[in-house]
């Protein structure tokens, strides 16, 4: 099926094992080289950012059932699910990838785990359904220090969080990283380096050209060489390692200034500094980088950048409450954005709901109207009789 990328290696009731890749002499995936880019400061700064935007408020659960209500909440915090997904919207950000397993204790889900990126390396082999287009199995290569083992997974074993697909036919998520270290060919078809990979030769060469700038010295001396080995270098040399020293001689000297090239243009580097940018997809990097960068040029490009905010806490909700969520309960359970907004009400609001009379009975029970009125402040011994 032309649909399917790479090289099959099985086939057989509508399923097909292949080996998936993507782009110019298959650099995608790659994990490897993708989670190298986050040693880049502004790769780094550009995932983290848009993480705590999507994160930082926090998250609650809701539910019409308190006992569904409370499985999830305990859930959630038996297996620290919000810290958790720190670790793993980073990857999904930069990779558009990123895997948990379920751990079940018969048929009771009890936890989660995740799945290094790096175990789907080497030969990425996946079974997928013809008609879906969805993985059936996922083969690992689990590397443990110098232990290598092989593993199939079962696709509903894993949660798969796979941000920006933007090919049906492949199984994975195209990250920040996608646009960072693939290549692309010129008018040619000769291949163009990567963008991560210009980014780091320009600053290779930016700090030789700086080295270069320095200026150099060559300076003459009409003697022998004789004369030049045993008299001239022994006394010149250290003279010439303080810069700023004076130097008083009767000697005849030739003094000749070696300047670097200036070829170069820095137009170029802010042509490419824009392209880089420009593929991280954050208005973070202009505000700390960028001169002149106002605050009302800030909160534009913030309120842009909501937008995808927005988006990818759309996705991992989804996902939570479809792959965790369901999981755990047959009742619906939301996941919401934020913290839950506490009701407002006053001091009479609650003494007049615990107040009851021969025809109404009281709304609250008096420990529920005590405990209310400790939120609010009021000083209340516990132990008294509230009869």
């Amino acid at each position: 099926m032309e649909l399917i990328k790479g090289r099959s290696k099985q086939s057989s009731g509508g399923k097909v094992v292949s080996v998936f890749s993507d782009g110019i002499e298959g650099d995608w995936p790659n994990w490897a080289k993708a989670l190298e880019t986050y040693r880049n400061p502004a790769v780094a700064l550009a995932v983290d950012t848009l993480a705590y935007a999507v994160l930082g408020p926090g998250f609650y659960v809701t539910s019409r059932s308190t006992s569904a209500k409370k499985r999830v909440e305990e859930f959630v915090e038996s297996v620290n699910l919000k810290s958790m997904l720190y670790d793993l919207v980073r990857e999904m950000l930069l990779t558009g990838n990123s895997f948990l397993e379920y751990v079940y204790d018969g048929d009771e889900l009890v936890s989660l785990k995740r799945v290094p990126l790096r175990w789907f390396n080497g030969s990425p082999r996946v079974e997928v359904d013809l008609e879906t287009l969805e993985p059936v199995r996922y083969n690992l290569v689990i590397q443990v220090g110098s232990h290598v083992e092989y593993r199939t997974v079962p696709a509903d074993m894993l949660i798969h969080f796979r941000w920006n697909r933007i090919d049906s036919a492949s199984p994975w998520g195209y990250g920040l990283a996608y646009q960072l270290i693939a290549t692309q060919r010129d008018w040619r078809g000769r291949i163009v380096p990567s963008v991560f990979d210009s980014e780091a030769t320009l600053r290779r060469d930016l700090i030789l050209y700086m080295d270069k700038a320095v200026p150099r010295r060559i300076i003459k001396f009409d003697v022998g060489d004789e004369v030049l080995e045993s008299q001239i270098k022994p006394e010149f040399e250290q003279i010439l390692r303080e810069p700023a020293a004076d130097v008083i001689t009767n000697r005849k000297i030739e003094v000749e200034d070696l300047k670097a090239p200036e070829r170069i243009r820095f137009e170029y580097y802010h042509y490419f500094e824009n392209v880089f940018t420009a593929a991280l997809r954050s208005p973070v990097i202009k505000l700390f980088t960028t001169p002149g960068f106002t605050e009302a040029s800030a909160r534009e490009a913030v309120g842009v950048n909501e937008y995808q905010v927005r988006a990818i806490r759309e996705y991992i909700e989804h996902v939570i409450e479809t792959k965790v969520f369901s999981r755990l309960t047959p009742e619906r359970v939301e996941l919401h954005w934020g913290q839950p907004e506490l009701p407002e009400y006053k001091i009479s609001d609650i003494l007049l709901a615990a107040r009851g009379d021969s025809y109404n009975p009281p709304v609250i029970s008096r420990t529920e109207a005590r405990r209310m009125l400790r939120e609010l402040g009021w000083i209340l011994e516990d132990g008294v009789d509230q009869t």
